[in-house]
């Protein structure tokens, strides 16, 4: 399981570009709650198995939970983690973290923002994404609406209350309390005017009691402004799931892995494989959380990579983890000055070097830190004193 530097951040960049390209707190969560750290973490039953690949990913954020600690930023700073004007090296040094114990769960929020955030532009409903007393300013509303985005302020303008927010494989999830009524008459409000952004839904089938919606009056080849439009979004009363298509998947077929999986209609991967379930057991819970099993890296020609102007030369593999089959790693923010994390992975074969590698890599940055090795499972835990995710490290 290649979990270079490179790698994962293609993985931000390609959520990124392939939304573009069709562009058109507490732990105890509505729907999702109750997680008292035992079993598998309540979010897992969104997160399914992909035949295709052997394997899943999946990156998850506890979007109201963040959302609570006043000194954390709402979303990432895009032009800090690449670079100014998007000319980022595609280095992890680019989010602040060597340390995989902090950097994987860095990249989740990353990834749900960047790609999810992008998915949502032109729908209506980017703003159920904004906190609520982050725009303020009527005129800008003003302004945004005579664009033609159709977008509304912030999330004090929806009755939808969004919970948790999880990319998984290829779609992108958000869960907690929604008003269908809302979403409905949102997605299916025509552009204002003719060179509008918004794009107009309609609503084309039914999945596992999720409506789905596709741009109105358009196939696969439709463009707006010369761009290929294929996305879907389906929505029920705990979900809105949202992806955009590409040339080797339609949209409506990458939706419908978390949408089945959560509704017991499909394959979970915590179900699937129990390495995978001993990864989200030992160390998914937590306000973020990265996982995967199995290969990410892409076999398509990595397109991504001049997308995201990636320098093979500073990619450096996160070697520590570079033969793990599996891995999960999460970060729990127990106060302003305190965090907690947790990692575990399962390898082919340990030998005593790369044991001795893990335990002197993994949690380095941590001001405590503990390892267990058993046969070809490893499990690390760490406590940080410190601000970890608002603070340069």
């Amino acid at each position: 399981m290649k979990l270079d530097r490179r790698n994962l951040l293609e993985l931000a960049g390609a959520s990124a570009v392939a939304t573009m390209g069709g562009m058109a707190g507490c732990l105890d969560t509505v729907g999702l709650g109750d997680d008292d750290g035992s079993g598998t973490p309540a979010y897992a039953q969104w997160v399914s198995w992909d035949d295709d690949a052997d394997g899943t990913f999946y990156a998850y954020v506890d979007w109201k939970a963040l959302s609570e600690f006043d000194d954390l930023e709402s979303e990432p700073d895009l032009n800090e983690s690449f670079g100014d004007e998007g000319d980022g090296d595609g280095d992890l040094d680019d989010f602040g973290y060597d340390d995989p114990m902090l950097a994987l769960p860095s990249v989740s929020i990353l990834l749900v923002a960047l790609g999810g955030g992008f998915g949502l532009m032109g729908t209506g409903l980017s703003g159920i994404l904004t906190p609520a007393d982050e725009t303020d300013d009527e005129e800008e509303t003003d302004d945004e609406t005579e664009f033609g985005t159709g977008e509304t302020a912030d999330a004090s303008d929806f009755e939808t209350d969004v919970d948790v927010f999880l990319m998984v494989n290829d779609a992108f999830v958000l869960a907690g309390d929604v008003d269908t009524d809302e979403i409905d008459e949102t997605l299916t409000e025509p552009p204002e005017s003719e060179w509008g952004f918004k794009t107009e839904y309609e609503q084309t089938e039914e999945i596992s009691g999720f409506s789905v919606y596709e741009p109105a009056g358009a196939d696969e080849d439709d463009t707006s402004f010369g761009m290929e439009q294929d996305d879907a979004i389906a929505v029920s009363d705990d979900a809105i799931v949202f992806t955009a298509g590409s040339d080797d998947a339609e949209a409506i077929e990458k939706i419908r892995g978390p949408i089945e999986a959560a509704s017991g209609d499909g394959t979970r991967a915590a179900d699937e494989n129990d390495d995978f379930a001993w990864l989200l057991e030992t160390a998914g819970h937590g306000h973020v959380a990265f996982g995967g099993y199995g290969d990410l890296e892409d076999d398509e020609g990595n397109e991504t990579q001049d997308e995201m102007d990636v320098d093979p030369d500073e990619a450096d593999e996160l070697e520590e983890l570079d033969d793990a089959v599996g891995v999960v790693a999460s970060l729990t923010i127990e106060g302003e000055s305190e965090s907690t994390g947790r990692l575990a992975a399962v390898f082919e074969e340990l030998d005593d070097d790369a044991e001795a590698t893990i335990e002197d890599e993994l949690g380095a940055s941590a001001e405590e830190v503990s390892h267990d090795v058993e046969g070809d499972r490893v499990t690390v835990s760490a406590t940080w004193t410190e601000d970890v995710l608002s603070e340069e490290p």
